[in-house]
């Protein structure tokens, strides 16, 4: 017999159980705990029966259970903000398809722990994308919208129709090879595997191409977890001897970094969003370096120790690799992911710094400067020149033109490169920004390279003559290659052909260049240096000079005299080499 009972109401909050109150009617605890359990906070309820014997002795028992049934969230597509327009379904499997592919069905691609790239492949896979509630229907209507907007000529529903095509085309194609014997890249590796597969292809690559890459889905689909198919894949390309092998499973590299928990493995711990981007930026260039060994967190010992070594190695082999299989041409395509993940970081609103807003700025600063090099091309092209603006806008929280034109300038006014800040603004104008607000995109131009009084409004580093023509003729350069109107190009040429035209005659130039006193083989060597393409550009400028040469070349001795001041006979001939070479090299040959 027992003395007393009493039941205990346990409520389940987040992943732990509490006690809630004591009752001593069952029937009354079971109503408080279904009462408790409409709670949102409250995830089951159990009442427990506690009996207490005669002997002081207690005992307990669960008398009633309930746990809420764990709702499923819908899974719907992610919007995106723009979509390459393909002409063909061929297109849809190639890397900017696949992005914004990867993007719109983020949700299900996670949930399935799937890519792109295994769905394209695998009809199964493919089948079960098409009869997921309305995700394709969705996916498609957002697609043709953005389509048509993007280009004013194009109608939805046409866009629409095409896509669905595009669709039934790609449906059909897995379908067919869905019971087609295929090579197993896991039993032969990827270049026997690509030769195997020739023979069933015939003359068509394309046709090559799509089964191989359908040999390498059927092996990863088996592979449930996004790091596991990364280094299937990185193993696969590593061992590859054959350039078109490796840079096939390059897609499939791309399409898992499509996942942020892969990149989230790669990248470890970073204290803010600043050293994120930084990292992926090592990572895209191939410049990640290992960690010191023993790089173990602090409170690790023993065997703990050796364990969390391991793991930090693993991981910083993983993103060497890649780095290296990028710097190796193996996956041109990873690094263009890995640089349009630093983009959406960019876009995005959370602060580089969070804990410190006194670094936002220099934070920023240090990104533009690696984004936007002084030499060569910028990373990431017009759309990291898009985000670059966009964030800025947002730290001096400006919108509209006005943010746009003063967030431009701000990236503008800190580059003292003149042929970089030349190739910011002519990237400019080529953005969705640049072209919604086109006066302000063309009139930072013109402020910059054309409304000036002198190219030291330029060339504003103190450095000699030569050395400031030369920059200017680089932004002349830059401008004839520009991606824009003619007249536009023409005007501005015309402009800094003006300038040099002006700097010339105002220091000059070419009366110090020509001055008799010198030798006439150093007067002509250092004319003909200044009508190089690299010196003056195409025009009057370059005239000026071009002058004073043909007067010289016309005198009768020309040849003779132009090395009258060297004795050496050997000395004379090489001179007259030197000067004839550079007669070709500025277009007097």
């Amino acid at each position: 017999m027992f003395k007393s009972e009493s039941f205990e109401i346990h409520c389940l909050r987040d992943t732990r159980w509490m006690i809630e109150t004591s009752i001593g009617s069952q029937s009354e605890a079971e109503a408080f705990a279904r009462k408790m359990l409409e709670k949102k906070d409250v995830l089951g309820v159990k009442v427990v029966r506690e009996r207490k014997g005669s002997s002081g002795n207690t005992s307990e028992s669960v008398v009633f259970t309930k746990v809420k049934e764990k709702k499923e969230e819908k899974v719907m597509v992610t919007p995106v903000d723009s979509a390459p327009l393909c002409e063909e379904s061929a297109d849809c499997y190639g890397v900017a398809s696949r992005l914004v592919l990867s993007r719109l069905f983020r949700q299900y691609l996670d949930k399935q722990n799937i890519t792109p790239m295994e769905v394209m492949h695998n009809y199964r896979e493919f089948k079960r994308l098409q009869d997921s509630d309305s995700l394709m229907t969705s996916a498609i209507g957002m697609l043709a919208t953005l389509q048509a907007q993007a280009d004013g000529a194009m109608n939805a529903t046409q866009r629409r129709d095409t896509l669905y095509k595009f669709l039934k085309e790609m449906s059909d194609r897995v379908r067919e090879i869905e019971s087609t014997p295929l090579p197993s890249i896991k039993l032969l590796g990827a270049d026997e595997t690509l030769r195997k597969i020739a023979p069933k292809a015939g003359e068509d690559k394309g046709n090559a191409e799509f089964l191989f890459r359908a040999a390498v889905s059927r092996d990863l689909i088996d592979i449930r977890n996004f790091v596991g198919k990364l280094d299937r894949a990185l193993m696969w390309a590593d061992d590859s001897q054959d350039e078109g092998a490796a840079q096939l499973l390059d897609d499939f590299v791309c399409d898992v970094l499509g996942a942020a928990e892969v990149v989230q493995e790669l990248l470890g711990d970073q204290p803010n969003l600043f050293a994120a981007i930084s990292r992926l930026l090592d990572l895209a260039e191939g410049k990640w370096d290992a960690p010191p060994p023993g790089a173990v967190p602090a409170s690790a010992d023993g065997p703990k120790a050796a364990a969390a070594q391991a793991a930090v190695e693993a991981e910083e082999d993983r993103a060497i690799k890649i780095g290296r299989l990028i710097v190796g041409g193996k996956l041109p395509n990873t690094g263009r992911v890995l640089m349009e993940r630093v983009r959406q970081q960019l876009m995005g609103a959370n602060p580089l710094v969070r804990s410190d807003p006194e670094q936002e700025v220099p934070s920023f600063r240090q990104l533009m400067d690696r984004l936007l090099p002084e030499n060569g091309p910028i990373l990431g092209g017009t759309d990291m020149v898009e985000a670059l603006v966009q964030r800025k806008s947002r730290i001096l929280n400006k919108g509209g033109a006005g943010g746009f034109r003063a967030a431009a300038g701000w990236i503008a006014m800190v580059m003292l490169n003149p042929a970089r800040k030349a190739r910011f603004c002519i990237a400019l104008t080529q953005t969705a920004s640049g072209k919604q607000y086109s006066n302000e995109a063309y009139g930072l131009i013109d402020d910059l390279f054309v409304r000036v009084e002198s190219i030291a409004d330029i060339a504003k580093a103190r450095v000699p003559p030569n050395e400031r023509m030369a920059a200017i003729t680089q932004v002349w350069n830059e401008f004839r290659a520009a991606p824009i109107q003619l007249d536009y190009v023409e005007r501005v040429c015309g402009r800094l052909d003006e300038l040099l035209v002006h700097y010339i005659k105002a220091e000059r130039i070419l009366e110090k260049i020509d001055d008799p006193g010198r030798p006439l083989r150093l007067r002509t060597m250092m004319l003909m240096k200044l009508c190089l393409p690299t010196s003056l550009p195409p025009g009057k400028a370059s005239d000026l000079a071009r002058a004073i040469i043909v007067e010289k070349l016309k005198r009768p001795n020309f040849e003779g005299e132009v090395v009258a001041d060297l004795a050496d006979p050997n000395e004379k001939a090489k001179a007259q080499r030197d000067i004839f070479m550079l007669m070709r090299q500025a277009g007097f040959m």
